[in-house]
């Protein structure tokens, strides 16, 4: 159930247009619910996801020293990624560079002892009944008797975590230097409930 509200709550998320518009490959829907599945399967063996009524709501999270993947996830998520055109795996790599150097940044080494929310989605049907705020402030409490800030990546999601206390603190864009890509920049925002200063 939950990774099928996933392929719903996320199908208009702006970095996955990005993705979509280029995945020609075939099964494109099969793939990314068996990714869904994995990354959630995974999570869950690792105790890292909070729900809501059975996964109309979810938030998957990591906390420091249990905020990676398994081996086996990463070996099936590898075997998926060979479907990747080339374009695609361009913009990944866009992706995964800029995140990198906004998340290092914002936070340098101290992000080895934050929590971070990985997904977080509802169900549209579910949605405007006060979950996700919920499953938010609860790994925020986490964090905050374990003497731990919280961060997260999002797009266009930004106004609702400032809502919960979380302000931004690194933003960049996808897209900007791509010919390939039609439509707009697709802003990237990296924002925290941190309480101490962060670098430069």
């Amino acid at each position: 159930r939950g990774a099928d509200m996933l392929q719903r709550a996320f199908v208009n998320d702006p970095v996955m247009v990005y993705y979509g518009s280029v995945d020609t490959a075939p099964f494109f829907h099969v793939r990314w619910k068996i990714r869904h599945n994995m990354t959630l399967l995974d999570a869950v063996h690792q105790r890292r996801v909070l729900t809501i009524n059975g996964g109309e709501s979810l938030l998957e999270y990591g906390a420091p020293g249990n905020n990676e993947p398994s081996k086996a996830y990463n070996f099936l998520f590898g075997l998926l990624e060979k479907f990747n055109t080339p374009e695609l795996t361009k913009r990944k790599g866009e992706f995964r560079g800029k995140i990198k150097a906004m998340v290092q940044q914002a936070f340098g080494e101290r992000v080895n002892d934050m929590y971070d929310i990985q997904i977080l989605g509802t169900a549209p049907e579910a949605q405007n009944r006060g979950y996700a705020s919920a499953l938010v402030n609860a790994v925020s409490e986490i964090g905050d008797a374990d003497g731990h800030d919280v961060w997260l990546l999002t797009s266009d999601a930004y106004p609702f975590y400032e809502s919960l206390g979380f302000s931004i603190v690194r933003s960049d864009a996808l897209g900007v230097d791509n010919p390939r890509w039609k439509g707009g920049p697709i802003p990237l925002h990296i924002v925290s409930n941190q309480s101490l200063q962060i670098p430069g």
